[in-house]
């Protein structure tokens, strides 16, 4: 496209900088590298007094405002949400009465509001929304009906097939499920961040038309860093790990618990696959390294692992119970910037994954790419699916299976004294660049725009 034909695109996004979470560091990175194809977005965002009403525990980055284009158009739109001064009861009933989550329903009608002005200003061609939240779709939605404008749905999750607690009913299931499919069918493109949510939705929905979706993984930022070998000769191997781990034992216990032992209402509680998010904690990496300690502990004795993050009590009490207090350092919640300084500063990277049982995890964490990017070792502890898919074919990622602790601290012996070794990938790693990514953004985009 030539950057002389400007095209505007609405360009939806709920959650945004200064708010730091996962999933803007992916919009950051599109919006940026579309601005130079000609495609130009304007954000409609949250205004910043509402990013900190509308939950009780977040992080925010204003350094995160630094990395967006300074000719960026930013429209922030106010919220009626404040979660602060919610009751519990209004809390409980929100989370019930709206099983798609309540964040469109106090936001909706002010972007309504505004929206006319924006499209007769800007004469937007596309709609993109991306999510989660994914009641934010609904918003979306009604924009591109009204003005007949084609919608793009970015889903950085699987929607309907993600959670980490039982649904509170079927009926909760079934009405995110068809909210799911009404919205998808009524998309020109929705965009998943890893093959298997594609397979995972054909499957679920019942889809035929398996081109309306296109595989746009999370990437990475500038340029790749060199490659760097794990030294085995030095006192002190540092594995570090970046970000949350999506986990909770009341709600796995309450998720893989058969209905007729729930007591109460939970027995209305509906699972519609079983995903053990354990696997997603360290727990079976601490399993590990308590066999490695048996059979080799003068290695055992050269591992520090350090947690950059929110500090879960759960997790205290895991490290507490495995007796690995004194190798394991936790830094609490960093910026941006001190989280890429500290991964360089490690000498392996851990990553884990969620287990599907008799299935495969559609889930590929968004750290995943700052790990190729900064070219250290990755020690994976993951299950079958989408993340171990990737990691296997970096070609830098030590693969351990989580279920067997003795083979993976074998496999850790060897690698920690050099008898296993890792060569990365880096042609497959480079198409997972944030600037490849966009690319195949804009290629989605002049598609739809060349028959508009």
């Amino acid at each position: 496209m030539n950057t002389k034909d400007k095209q505007y695109c609405i360009f939806i996004a709920y959650e945004f900088p200064p708010l730091q979470v996962g999933g803007v560091y992916r919009s950051i990175g599109f919006i940026n590298k579309l601005m130079g194809s000609g495609i130009i977005p304007i954000v409609i965002t949250l205004d910043n007094n509402s990013i900190a009403n509308a939950s009780v525990n977040l992080s925010l980055d204003e350094k995160l405002l630094d990395n967006l284009n300074e000719e960026a158009i930013i429209i922030r739109i106010a919220s009626r949400l404040n979660l602060k001064s919610q009751s519990t009861f209004r809390r409980s009933f929100d989370i019930i009465g709206y099983p798609n989550g309540v964040e469109n329903k106090y936001w909706e009608s002010n972007v309504l509001e505004q929206i006319e002005n924006i499209i007769e200003k800007y004469s937007p061609k596309i709609i993109f929304c991306t999510a989660p939240p994914f009641s934010v779709i609904d918003l979306a939605s009604k924009i591109s009906k009204s003005y007949k404008i084609p919608l793009v749905l970015d889903l950085r999750d699987a929607w309907s097939n993600w959670f980490t607690a039982p649904y509170f009913s079927y009926w909760h299931f079934w009405y995110k499920r068809n909210k799911e499919l009404k919205h998808i069918n009524n998309a020109h493109k929705v965009i998943v961040t890893s093959k298997q949510t594609i397979a995972d939705f054909i499957t679920l929905n019942k889809i035929n038309d398996s081109k309306k979706f296109v595989y746009i993984p999370n990437g990475y930022e500038g340029e790749l860093l060199q490659w760097q070998e794990l030294d085995t000769s030095k006192e002190k191997i540092k594995i570090g790990y970046v970000g949350s781990f999506y986990y909770d034992p009341n709600a796995r216990e309450n998720l893989l618990k058969p209905w007729y032992k729930k007591k109460g209402h939970h027995k209305l509680q509906y699972v519609p696959n079983l995903q053990d998010w354990k696997y997603r904690s360290p727990y079976f990496f601490f399993a590990a390294l308590k066999a490695l300690q048996k059979t080799n502990s003068s290695i055992y004795k050269k591992i520090e692992i350090h947690f950059i993050g929110k500090q879960p009590i759960w997790l205290n009490a895991m490290i507490n119970n495995f007796g690995i207090e004194d190798i394991v350092f936790q830094h609490g919640v960093k910026s941006r910037e001190e989280s890429i300084s500290f991964q360089r500063d490690v000498d392996c990277l851990l990553i884990t994954s969620a287990k599907v049982i008799n299935g495969l995890d559609y889930s590929i964490a968004g750290k995943t790419f700052e790990y190729f990017q900064n070219q250290k070792p990755i020690l994976a502890f993951v299950a079958d699916g989408a993340q171990k898919e990737i990691l296997q074919n970096s070609g830098m990622s030590l693969i351990l299976d989580p279920d067997e602790p003795e083979i993976a601290a074998k496999s850790l012996n060897d690698f920690m004294t050099g008898e296993i070794q890792l060569y990365p990938n880096n042609d497959f790693i480079k198409q997972h660049s944030r600037a490849n990514c966009t690319a195949q953004l804009v290629e989605v985009f002049e598609s739809i725009l060349k028959f508009k």
